[in-house]
């Protein structure tokens, strides 16, 4: 079959835009910006949400809840690389309400989780967050026994999440949800402890932690 000038013609504008689509998804990049300046590696920011932590187990279950003003729950992420297809960020440590007891939920009583050893954070412009590996620890009231509390610490290989990548400018937001959890054999827990738990959390307010103001945002 012979193609017509304007039909041959018209196939490869088709081409010629299919392959430029293709290009630009490929080669789409995340950059996390602060009053819209790309944040430089080395840069620290806190990321937070309020009554943003469900912990789910065998035994019973939790919700952090804002008993008191402020963050239920956060990471503090600082910087590795920034406007590339994936971004990582070493995470520095968490925070909020959560590790003071303001979880609670079940005939549990209250308790208090703490993300006390975290590897480095991805978010790609796919959408696709990563946080890894993860250990927690929890401690809640038991109501019975001599420590009258339990003490588990659990722990993940890759939680697995989605962080919002819109081409334009908008507020950055991370989500964890139902990300299982197993009991770290490697170190000293108490009896009741369950062998898994389920947890789930969504960051989705941002602020400059070495100013203490301006809102992170993302964009493709």
């Amino acid at each position: 079959m012979r193609l017509t000038k304007t039909a041959g013609a018209t196939l490869l504008a088709v081409l010629a835009i299919t392959a430029a689509t293709t290009a630009t998804a490929s080669a789409a990049k995340l950059t996390l910006s602060e009053g819209g300046a790309a944040l430089a590696p080395g840069t620290t920011f806190e990321a937070y949400g309020e009554e943003n932590l469900i912990l789910n187990t065998s035994i019973g279950f939790f919700e952090c809840v804002g008993v008191r003003p402020g963050p239920t729950f956060g990471l503090k992420p600082e910087v590795a690389t920034n406007g590339k297809a994936s971004d990582e960020l070493k995470v520095l440590g968490s925070g909020g309400n959560a590790s003071s007891g303001q979880c609670r939920g079940g005939p549990l009583g209250h308790a208090a989780v703490q993300a006390i050893a975290l590897g480095p954070l991805k978010v790609n412009a796919k959408g696709k967050a990563t946080e890894g590996p993860a250990v927690f620890h929890i401690e809640w009231e038991r109501g019975r026994g001599p420590e009258g509390f339990t003490e588990c610490y659990f722990a993940s290989r890759k939680l697995k999440g989605t962080n919002n990548a819109t081409p334009g400018r908008a507020p950055l937001e991370i989500e964890f949800s139902g990300q299982k959890l197993r009991l770290d054999k490697s170190r000293r827990h108490s009896e009741e402890c369950p062998k898994e738990a389920q947890i789930s959390f969504w960051l989705t307010s941002t602020i400059n932690d070495e100013e203490e103001e301006g809102r992170i945002d993302e964009q493709i």
